[in-house]
């Protein structure tokens, strides 16, 4: 009778989930009686699970929530197919804005095990998508890489790459974005792209400096680089950034178990 009182109080509910405690006011019963009742019913989806259930709803809520995530990624896609994946915070502010980011995260979870979808930090995709270059941008990256990799440390900023290419300003973003995403370049500045072998070659200068003297200065590494100091502070603001480097006053030092680029 208690089971079935819960399960009414599911289904009538008009939102996606509730909590134990909120089942247990609604029944008059204790927490632990509702997570003993509901822990083995079949009609009733538990989230994480039934053992350490914070939420409860219906197989039916369930299942329409796996279809209305599966459409809105389907979308996403189709709106930005080279993108690798939606915000999972999107995702959530569209088929499940009632729910608390933590419990949401547990919701991914599950249809990621379910094969719904594939987590990657905080983006969400469909199993099946591969984001990536459109087949037709790819010699237009390939020019636009060949242009970095032979300006080395001195490379054009955006402006003059799109004069160069003879792109448009959104395509030439869209192109840059997607290159930053598979690391074939590093955005070091909203203005100042570097080949991803420029700053590799950086990072070791830097690193072979420091080993020898223990820091490295602005002007040492703009001159180790051979460019203006237009280039070297914003290689080595990103390399502060990306927690390679660490500021100390006028020098820099090797953070501790620093390795990003």
């Amino acid at each position: 009778m208690d089971r079935e009182r819960l399960r009414a109080l599911l289904e009538l509910e008009p939102g996606f989930a509730v909590s134990p405690d909120y089942l247990a006011a609604a029944a008059n019963l204790r927490v632990e009686t509702v997570r003993e009742l509901l822990a083995a019913e079949p009609t009733i989806h538990s989230l994480p699970g039934p053992t350490d259930a914070e939420a409860y709803t219906t197989k039916e809520k369930w299942y329409a929530l796996g279809q209305a995530a599966r459409r809105a990624l389907e979308a996403f896609h189709a709106l930005a197919p080279g993108q690798p994946g939606m915000e999972m915070e999107s995702l959530r502010s569209q088929i499940a804005v009632d729910l608390p980011a933590k419990l949401f995260r547990v919701v991914v979870a599950q249809l990621e095990r379910e094969a719904v979808l594939r987590r990657q930090e905080n983006l969400v995709r469909l199993a099946s998508h591969r984001g990536g270059l459109r087949p037709q941008d790819a010699p237009r990256a390939a020019e636009l890489e060949q242009l970095l990799d032979e300006s080395v440390f001195t490379p054009p900023d955006v402006k003059e790459i799109e004069h160069r290419l003879g792109i448009g300003r959104q395509p030439l973003q869209d192109l840059l974005a997607q290159l930053e995403r598979e690391q074939r370049l590093a955005r070091v500045t909203p203005d100042l792209c570097f080949a991803a072998t420029a700053v590799a070659r950086a990072r070791e200068l830097v690193r072979a400096h420091v080993a020898v003297h223990g820091e490295i200065s602005a002007a040492e590494f703009r001159d180790l680089l051979g460019a203006s100091r237009k280039f070297s502070i914003a290689l080595l603001s990103y390399f502060d950034r990306t927690g390679f480097t660490l500021r100390v006053g006028d020098v820099r030092k090797l953070k501790t178990g620093g390795s990003k680029s």
